[in-house]
């Protein structure tokens, strides 16, 4: 008698490829969710939705595009930053003449190397 056989995949084979579609979609979703909140960190704000999307459905050039986009806060961080550096520069000097106003009236000798600015 003769018998058939079947060279189709099997039940298990095709669960298997259907849950790994599955996690591929999930990793995929929470990747392009990710690159779409870098671009809001960026100050990208306006087309939100259009990011999250071309991240998900063109992953690899999209990421690329995304990292590349330039910053719109920088601006707004580095006057931030100026002007802590500048209330940190202004405290430091009021202390420094404070200090040789002190070691002037006392008689001590004063020296640079004993003012140093703070670190951050």
């Amino acid at each position: 008698m003769y018998r058939s056989y079947h060279y189709g995949p099997s039940g298990w084979v095709i669960f298997f490829y259907i849950v790994f579609i599955i996690a591929l979609i999930v990793v995929q979703w929470k990747l392009a969710k990710k690159f779409q909140e870098y671009a809001e960190e960026k100050g990208h704000t306006e087309h939100l939705k259009a990011i999250f999307w071309l991240c998900f459905f063109f992953p690899g050039i999209f990421y690329i595009l995304v990292a590349a986009m330039p910053d719109r806060n920088a601006k707004a961080r580095e006057e931030a930053l100026a002007k802590k550096m500048d209330e940190m520069i202004t405290a430091q000097k009021e202390a420094q003449e404070k200090f040789r106003n002190a070691n002037l009236a006392g008689g001590a000798p004063v020296s640079d190397d004993d003012f140093t600015l703070p670190t951050l």
